[in-house]
């Protein structure tokens, strides 16, 4: 129906801060069985986790701009 918006932004929302809830487990998994010291098994702890950083800044940049928006429609002209 074209008078109801898409709620896909929120699903997506939901999907990535799963996906960001998940990472102490990947990273713990990772690095469970390793003996003290320095190891290459950490370099992949990398490929996961900074990422991620990027992902939880779109995400905010998302949220913003979606208050933005949600601001102004509120507003009374």
């Amino acid at each position: 129906m074209p008078h109801k918006k898409n709620p896909d932004v929120f699903e997506l929302t939901r999907a990535k801060c799963n996906k960001l809830q998940s990472l102490p487990q990947q990273i713990m998994m990772i690095a469970n069985n390793l003996p003290s010291g320095y190891f290459r098994d950490l370099q992949i702890i990398k490929e996961v986790f900074i990422p991620a950083f990027q992902e939880l800044k779109e995400l905010l940049a998302d949220d913003d701009l979606y208050n933005e928006r949600d601001k102004s429609e509120r507003t009374y002209s």
